[in-house]
């Protein structure tokens, strides 16, 4: 059983790319939540997460963006689940955190009726109508 979430948006502050290509690629995320009588930010999530499924494809796209934010880190919204497992050897549980789906958080967004959007002034430059 797993604790899924969808839509979470995560600040990614770093892509580790294992040596073992078997071991999945992970994020340096955090999250952050504002408290609604100081008004001030602060950290609840700060960690790390694997990356599977249809989120391998954005690594790349991932990667570039920190690398022109430098220590900014890039904003995602992303869908993925928490496990956990007892280890009867070790006594112990291990926490799981992966990502399956992700995009950035500016992306371009899908209307009510499922188009995309077109940003005014590109209208005319667009192959169909």
């Amino acid at each position: 059983m797993a604790l899924w979430f969808k839509d979470n948006k995560l600040t990614v502050w770093k892509v580790i790319r294992p040596d073992d290509e078997h071991k999945p690629i992970q994020l340096q995320v955090s999250t952050s939540s504002k408290n609604k009588v100081t008004g001030e930010w602060s950290t609840d999530f700060s960690g790390y997460v694997a990356v599977r499924g249809k989120a391998l494809d954005m690594v790349t796209a991932l990667e570039a963006e920190l690398s022109q934010n430098g220590k900014k880190g890039v904003r995602i919204v992303a869908d993925g689940n928490v496990t956990t497992f007892y280890s009867e050897k070790n006594k112990a549980t291990y926490t799981n955190y992966m990502i399956y789906a992700m995009n950035f958080v500016n992306a371009p967004s899908a209307s009510a009726d499922g188009f995309m959007d077109i940003p005014e002034g590109l209208e005319s430059d667009i192959p169909f109508k």
